[in-house]
Formats: C-alpha cells, structure tokens, sequence
C-alpha cells in the first residue's frame, strides 16, 4: 500500500517537473495559457496556493490571447479552491463570473462545467436540493 502511493507522488511530481520544464521552453501564449491551467489543475490537490498562482496566472495570459475557454476553466479551479477553503461568496462569485463569460461565447461545455462546479458549492453550503438542480441542468 505504501509503496502505491509513493509511486502515485512520484508520477505527480514528475509531471509537475516535465511541466514547469515544458513551460520554460514554451513561447507561445497559447501554450503557456494552457500550462498554467494545467499546472493549476494539478497542484488543486497539493497546495490550494500554488494552484490559485498558477490559476490567476493562466486567465492573465488568456485574456491576453483571447482564450475565453482557459478563463472559465482556471476561474473553475478557483471557485473550488474557495470552496473547500470556505470561502462560498467568492466562489459563487466566480462562478457567476464564469458563467457569464460561457453565456457570452455560447461555450456548452464549459457551462456545464459551471453547473457543475455551482453543484458541489451547494453541496457544501448543504444545500442538497439545489445542488441535483445544477447537477441536472449540467
């Protein structure tokens, strides 16, 4: 059991190394947008802060390249970090933020995505019966 999970870290903090090296060598907005939601997914379940840096980070370059898709998806990861920190008036927020912006540019998936997300803040603001409303609207 033990050895599972040094082995499950260790393929986590490879990635996380290939990926700050890959990023090092990226040019491209685009690109560097991408890694830095990446990052910021990855690191949501090791460190909320470096995850929120990597996060805010990944929506600077993406209003830059107009990436509306890496906006919502890193103001996502940011509205669960709040969640699970307790913080539900900015998660919901974010939420609404991000939902606007899926509204804007009709991205389906990525209101989904936003049901999704409002979903478990219900679901920690013990708010069960709402939260089956976002998770069938999703």
């Amino acid at each position: 059991m033990t050895l599972v999970m040094s082995f499950a870290g260790y393929t986590q903090v490879n990635k996380l190394d290939s990926l700050h090296d890959l990023l090092d060598q990226e040019s491209s907005l685009d690109a560097k947008a991408k890694i830095h939601l990446t990052l910021a997914d990855e690191y949501t379940s090791l460190n909320f802060d470096s995850s929120r840096h990597y996060a805010t980070l990944a929506i600077e370059l993406a209003l830059k390249g107009d990436m509306p898709k890496t906006v919502i998806k890193a103001t996502i990861i940011l509205s669960q970090i709040s969640t699970y920190g307790g913080d539900f008036l900015l998660s919901d927020s974010l939420l609404r933020t991000a939902y606007h912006i899926s509204k804007k540019e009709v991205l389906r998936e990525e209101l989904g995505n936003v049901f999704l997300a409002q979903g478990l803040l219900s679901e920690f603001q013990s708010e069960f019966d709402q939260a089956l409303l976002y998770y069938d609207s999703a």
